[in-house]
């Protein structure tokens, strides 16, 4: 990674061809492309075994990664306590319904980063952060870099690489 971070604008084959590597590996452990599985609730996530109440927040937290995330509201609008449902999803996923909605978001940021190159303040806003040094924490903490060096690092493709990577 130090490497990367030193050297990524350097234009060599070697460089380039470790920037590919290293976003390639990150989009493929966020699940970028939806999942080859006829899955009626969930496009990224497979959902078997899980409860109703889980498959439902799934649904919830990927149609609503836009906005900002409340528990409260999440849990009237699919008519479950707030405690059963995080109980409920802990026990299904192994984490949060707080972890998971930050792990949606982020994969979106990356999303708009690889894909559009779109600005970190756009994306923020988009995503409901209001608090740049949160997103950034965020993203950081998840991803291993920083959004704007990933941001920076999926700029440094150009077409061809980027078709390639996907």
């Amino acid at each position: 990674l130090d490497y990367i971070f030193r050297f990524w604008n350097v234009p060599t084959q070697e460089n380039q061809s470790l920037v590919e590597s290293f976003i390639r590996a990150i989009l493929a452990q966020f699940f970028i492309s939806e999942l080859n599985y006829d899955n009626t609730v969930s496009a990224h996530v497979l959902t078997d075994g899980y409860s109703p109440a889980t498959k439902k927040a799934i649904c919830y937290a990927e149609a609503n990664r836009h906005k900002r995330f409340s528990l409260d509201e999440m849990g009237r609008t699919l008519g479950y306590n707030k405690h059963y449902l995080c109980s409920a999803f802990s026990q299904d996923t192994g984490m949060s319904i707080l972890a998971y909605v930050h792990f949606q978001k982020i994969r979106q940021a990356m999303t708009h980063f690889f894909y559009w190159g779109t600005s970190l303040a756009e994306v923020r806003e988009l995503l409901s952060f209001d608090s740049a040094s949160y997103f950034n924490t965020l993203f950081k903490s998840l991803v291993g870099l920083s959004p704007g060096a990933f941001r920076k690092a999926c700029l440094s493709l150009n077409a061809e690489d980027r078709t390639r990577i996907n």
